[in-house]
């Protein structure tokens, strides 16, 4: 942990590289999308390092590089419905639905992530 957020802030120091910064905060970012999807367990990294990913990415993201994320702030609740839709569906064992809900929020660059014990979502990349 300490590696990948020390190579953020060396591109930031060779001469403001935002091109190497936001390369090194992708490798960041792979190691929260590790913890988030259970692929890394917290425990392997402990909540000391694991605090420091997190308040070091977004310290860095939006405080240095000011970038913030613009969404509607009706996205949340609207995927929520559909969420909800697709487990139902899912519980069901409905399967063409969960399909044309999956095909449907795809077309709009959204991603449902079935996970152990949740359903999550993402931009598509």
């Amino acid at each position: 942990v300490n590696n990948l957020i020390e190579d953020c802030y060396k591109a930031m120091n060779d001469d403001f590289n935002t091109a190497k910064t936001i390369a090194a905060l992708f490798n960041v970012l792979k190691k929260i999308n590790m913890l988030s999807t259970g692929a890394l367990k917290f425990g392997e990294l402990g909540q000391e390092a694991t605090i420091k990913l997190r308040d070091s990415f977004i310290a860095l993201v939006e405080d240095v590089l000011g970038l913030k994320e613009e969404k509607p702030s009706e996205v949340e609740g609207i995927l929520g419905i559909v969420i909800d839709l697709y487990k139902q569906a899912k519980a069901s064992k409905d399967y063409a639905k969960v399909d044309e809900i999956r095909a449907g929020l795809k077309q709009y660059g959204v991603v449902l992530k079935d996970m152990k014990e949740s359903v999550g979502w993402a931009y598509e990349e």
